[in-house]
């Protein structure tokens, strides 16, 4: 089975945490939800919406045009139906997490969400891709480059997407038009794939506007309010990817991320091996992978500098602070750490965990799974544990 790219030792993985355990109908879903799978590009996007429908999986590979490892990467969260019943419910229960709740229905043209966890989210939709939709609960309502809502993992593409940190919401979109109201403040307009504008107002009185749009592969974002402005752009194609950004007083609207910066990444097959690379100072990030047949290396500055190395089922790493080692398999993952310095953040499951904070001390973590079906894990560390049981199921009915 390939790994998930850029396998554990970082929180990279907390972007997709809304959408790991979900699948996705490459037929029937909407452009955002290809946008909120890992490393496709708006380019490697619209070619696979414009090839649509696909028969089945090799049909797939054949004509969306992706490189092979990220296609591969990819097969365990894309399904290929057509106009049937399908539903899919993730649970979770752990006792220091308490229990959550993720169910997704789809009757012909007719959809539904649900969330329940640390907080509530439920959404209701008609239309096979620009369609009617009504959303309850803590969502954002997302501009491509982040100034409105938050953005994925390098921009997390339009539309409304669920967040534990926005308070509770009524959201309503149709076709490319949606508005969001909470108890913060209200935003909507024009929200489209290749375009928008987003005007945001705070009960507070803070009044403020958001607009893009994109040309062939560039994303071009700018922010204006009364006390200040922003601009940002971003591209990806053939691997290689950017994106700056440049802000002028404070934001106006209580999600997004209102930061001047920088992001620059690219990823390439040398030979039989792929060399990727990404260095940022959101957050003071480098990293630089070499993935191969059976081995992985990794350098990565986030917080410290770090190493890490994997070779078939074993891997181990080191950073200033800590040293840690493990065992991973198809259906078992089992990892040691001990650490020097507290404050270090690591994507610890292989599955259905996010990140963690070091401590000083010895730390043990270990893992059972079956395929996508159901799993245990859990960690003990200084008279601290916690396990985590889940459950997935989901399929077609005609």
């Amino acid at each position: 089975m390939i790994p998930f790219p850029f396998f554990p030792d970082t929180s990279e993985f907390q972007s997709f945490e809304s959408w790991v355990y979900q699948s996705v109908d490459v037929n029937l879903c909407q452009r955002q939800e290809l946008e909120s799978l890992p490393f496709l590009t708006p380019e490697q996007i619209d070619r696979i919406l414009a090839n649509r429908p696909y028969r089945n999986w090799e049909d797939f590979v054949r004509r969306s045009g992706l490189p092979l490892p990220l296609a591969l990467s990819l097969k365990p969260f894309l399904r290929f139906g057509v106009e049937t019943i399908y539903y899919s419910t993730f649970f979770r229960y752990s006792p220091k997490g308490g229990p959550r709740l993720s169910s997704k229905v789809s009757v012909g043209k007719f959809r539904s969400n649900v969330y329940f966890g640390s907080r509530v989210a439920f959404a209701f939709g008609y239309g096979r891709f620009n369609g009617f939709n009504l959303h309850f609960g803590n969502l954002t309502l997302a501009s491509p480059l982040s100034f409105a809502g938050y953005g994925g993992y390098y921009y997390g593409g339009w539309g409304f997407k669920y967040n534990i940190f926005s308070p509770p919401s009524i959201g309503l979109s149709w076709k490319v038009w949606a508005l969001k109201v909470d108890t913060a403040g209200i935003v909507g307009g024009l929200s489209g794939k290749d375009g928008g504008l987003l005007v945001t107002k705070e009960w507070s009185g803070k009044v403020g506007a958001v607009g893009y749009f994109r040309y062939g592969w560039i994303y071009f974002e700018s922010a204006l309010s009364n006390s200040s402005y922003g601009i940002a752009l971003a591209g990806n194609r053939r691997g290689i990817g950017f994106k700056v950004s440049y802000v002028k007083g404070e934001r106006f609207w209580k999600e997004g991320t209102f930061k001047t910066g920088y992001s620059l990444w690219f990823s390439f097959g040398v030979g039989s091996s792929t060399l990727r690379a990404r260095v940022s100072n959101f957050r003071k990030r480098f990293s630089m992978s070499v993935l191969g047949e059976g081995y992985r290396l990794r350098l990565d500055y986030y917080q410290v500098p770090r190493v890490s190395m994997r070779v078939s089922h074993v891997e181990a790493g080191l950073c200033v602070g800590g040293v840690w080692g493990g065992y991973v398999t198809r259906y078992l993952w089992f990892r040691a750490y001990s650490f020097t310095q507290d404050g270090l953040e690591f994507y610890e499951g292989s599955f259905s965990s996010r990140y963690f904070t070091s401590r000083k001390g010895l730390r043990v973590a270990a893992g059972l799974k079956y395929g996508r079906r159901f799993g245990f894990e859990g960690y003990f560390q200084e008279g601290e544990w916690n396990v985590s049981v889940w459950v997935l199921l989901s399929g077609d009915q005609p």
